[in-house]
C-alpha cells in the first residue's frame, strides 16, 4: 500500500521528532519515527500551514469558510480557533473574538514563546495575531498587526505604522 501527497505546503516536526505536514489536497498528515504515516485531521477545505506547541497543532485552512483550527495532539480533536465561516476583510484593533471574524485565505501560521499565533493572509494582505487574556479561558482574540488590505505593488517604501505598510503575494 502507498500514501501519495498531492500538494504539500507547510510541514512542522514537535519536540518528540514527529513531523506533521500539511497538504492541499489531503489535509494534515503526521509521519511518525519508522516512517509510518497516518493521516490525523482533513477537511474539506486546504490546509496550506502548520505548527504546534507542546500540546497542539495549529492548522491554517483556506476555502469558503477561511479558519485556523487547532488539533489536540494526544487525542487528535479538533476545533475551530478563528475564523467565522465567511471569507472577508475587517480591519481589527484588537479585543474581537477571533471565531467572530472572518479571514480570507490564511496561509502561514506561526507560533511564538508566549503562545500567540500569527497567520498571513494571502488575499487580503494582512498579518494578525490570535492571543489570549488571563479572563478568555481557551477563547483566542484577534488583531492585525501588519497589513492593511492594501496590495504593494513597488515604488517608494512606505514608512510608519505598521497597519500602514503594504504587502504583496
Amino acid at each position: 500500500s502507498s500514501s501519495r501527497l498531492s500538494y504539500p505546503t507547510s510541514l512542522w516536526i514537535d519536540e518528540y521528532g514527529k513531523v506533521y505536514l500539511a497538504d492541499v489536497n489531503c489535509g494534515v498528515v503526521l509521519f511518525g519515527l519508522n516512517s509510518f504515516a497516518s493521516l490525523i485531521y482533513w477537511a474539506s477545505s486546504v490546509s496550506y500551514g502548520i505548527s504546534g506547541n507542546g500540546q497542539s497543532i495549529f492548522v491554517a485552512t483556506s476555502d469558503g469558510s477561511s479558519s485556523i483550527v487547532e488539533i489536540d495532539k494526544s487525542t487528535y480533536q479538533f476545533r475551530v480557533i478563528a475564523g467565522n465561516g465567511t471569507s472577508g476583510y475587517e480591519q481589527l484593533y484588537g479585543g474581537e473574538l477571533a471565531t467572530q471574524v472572518p479571514l480570507n485565505e490564511p496561509a502561514a501560521i506561526s507560533i511564538d514563546r508566549f503562545g500567540n499565533i500569527y497567520t498571513v493572509e494571502t488575499e487580503v494582505y494582512v498579518m494578525r495575531m490570535l492571543y489570549r487574556t488571563g479572563v478568555s479561558g481557551s477563547d483566542y482574540y484577534i488583531k492585525n498587526i501588519l497589513g492593511n488590505n492594501v496590495e504593494y505593488i513597488g515604488g517608494t517604501p512606505i514608512e510608519g505604522p505598521a497597519e500602514d505598510i503594504r504587502m504583496s503575494t
